[in-house]
Formats: structure tokens, C-alpha cells, sequence
């Protein structure tokens, strides 16, 4: 595992989950185009160029999430499964 800048080693879960929202929420409302652009790419995702440039960084940041970790259509599906 990694080490962080105290030298103790991160924990997986922070390494390849936190991390990676976390730069999804950073390139997002830094207004970073090139990495944003790059990001979506990489994930796979159809995001509308309009959604991505909206001078709302907010809501270009749920716009982003809503298709990369569909939380609502998940936590609606399990429901009906355990039903």
C-alpha cells in the first residue's frame, strides 16, 4: 500500500475509492476542463458538453456523479430485491 505524509501506509478503501471521488469533486469545481474531460473519458461516461460547462460548478459536479455512481437507482433496486 501507499504511504501518506506521515509514512504510515493508506487504507485500500481511501487508495482506490476516496481518492478517486475525490479528484472527480476537486477537477469539477476547480474549473480543471482538460482533466474534467479526461476524467469523464476514462469512466466511460455520456455526459453532455452543456452539463460539463454549466457556470454552476455544482451542478456540473452532480451531473457527473448522478452517471458515474447512480446512488438513487441502487438504493431503489436493493429496496425492491429485499422486498
Amino acid at each position: 500500500s501507499r504511504k501518506d505524509e506521515t509514512g504510515k501506509g493508506v487504507p485500500m478503501f481511501v487508495q482506490f475509492i476516496l481518492n478517486q471521488v475525490w479528484a472527480v469533486y476537486d477537477s469539477l469545481l476547480s474549473s480543471d476542463e482538460e482533466r474534467t474531460l479526461k476524467i469523464v473519458d476514462s469512466l466511460g461516461l455520456q455526459v453532455p458538453p452543456r452539463e460539463l460547462s454549466n457556470r454552476n460548478r455544482e451542478e456540473a459536479l452532480r451531473s457527473v456523479m448522478m452517471r458515474w455512481l447512480p446512488l438513487s437507482r441502487s438504493v431503489l433496486a436493493m429496496a425492491a430485491e429485499q422486498l
